[in-house]
């Protein structure tokens, strides 16, 4: 039990129980029926989709504040380059321009030494306004649906989406990854002391850049994911996103100080932000509510994640 308490992720967990328990009394048990579960399963997924590679950056000691322009901006190319070229070459061009953004914002970061924040803020500023300038403010559209998309984010048995699929396995391997490789053992120690990172011989900017990247490509995803779910894009697909995925990371047990985190609480995390929207609408609570409410988890998960930090610490 004390090796439990011990985890991470053990804060989000207790929210999300409680608030679950919550909202299904509040709500006379609709909050439990399967089609609000399979809403608030698709869109935690989404986000969970970009929170793992948001944790990835806070385990490295920084952040990313372009995942949600990323994702907007993977969306509105994935639609675009659909109905001209077809889904799949669609769908890889837009991971690749992800991908891309990513490594640019990496290499700014590693070569300059500007803060992640200020970069990453600049990005997200200059996507969303491109966005706008492509899209003139209005929504775009798939011209036809095809099966890549039914395999994106269509629905399976009991109504609930495949992005559920792609969210479990996509946690499964940064799991893995980050706990079982060599890979995963560098990004802690990256994010833990630079310094000693480098004398141990680790290359500390090549971490810090494939970690970026593949940021910026699982946030590139998770826009696709949401364009194929919903069938369009509107200049507002992924705005304040990347706000929630912070908040689900730090949730889950990451520390913006860095080296501390893992992969399973930051999903759960992007789970209880989805389950609080839901539930406030089923509560009948005002949506305005939903910022108050996730900024007040926010801050109890993270003095609990903090005093677990300390037991792990002081043992």
């Amino acid at each position: 039990m004390k090796k439990l308490l011990r985890r991470p992720e053990v804060g989000v967990v207790i929210s999300l129980l409680v608030i679950t328990l919550a909202f299904a009394i509040l709500s006379d048990g609709k909050f439990l029926r399967p089609r609000n579960l399979s809403n608030v399963l698709g869109s935690g997924s989404q986000l969970g989709i970009m929170t793992i590679g948001i944790a990835l950056v806070l385990i490295i000691g920084e952040i990313d504040l372009s995942v949600g322009s990323v994702a907007g901006f993977a969306g509105l190319l994935f639609v675009i380059w659909s109905n001209r070229f077809g889904t799949i070459p669609a769908f890889i061009a837009a991971m690749g321009v992800s991908c891309l953004i990513g490594l640019f914002n990496g290499l700014v970061i590693t070569k300059t030494e500007v803060p992640s924040l200020i970069q990453t803020l600049g990005m997200t500023l200059f996507l969303r306004g491109f966005i706008y300038v492509i899209t003139g403010g209005f929504v775009t559209s798939f011209d036809q649906v095809t099966p890549f998309l039914e395999l994106l984010s269509g629905k399976i048995l009991g109504g609930f989406y495949t992005s559920i699929v792609w969210f479990v396995v996509i946690a499964a391997l940064f799991t893995v990854i980050l706990d079982l490789t060599s890979y995963g053992n560098r990004i802690f120690a990256v994010g833990g002391n630079r310094q000693v990172a480098r004398a141990l011989g680790i290359s500390v900017d090549r971490i810090r850049l494939t970690v970026f990247v593949i940021c910026a490509g699982l946030a590139g995803f998770a826009g696709c994911v949401m364009a194929a779910r919903f069938r369009t894009v509107a200049a507002t697909t992924g705005a304040q996103m990347e706000l929630e995925a912070i908040a689900s990371a730090v949730m889950g047990g990451c520390l913006l100080t860095g080296g501390y985190g893992s992969i399973p609480g930051p999903c759960i995390g992007a789970l209880l932000i989805s389950s609080v929207g839901s539930g406030l609408v089923l509560a009948g609570a005002p949506a305005y509510w939903y910022q108050a409410f996730i900024g007040i988890v926010l801050v109890l998960a993270s003095i609990v994640n903090l005093s677990v930090v300390r037991r792990v610490v002081t043992r």
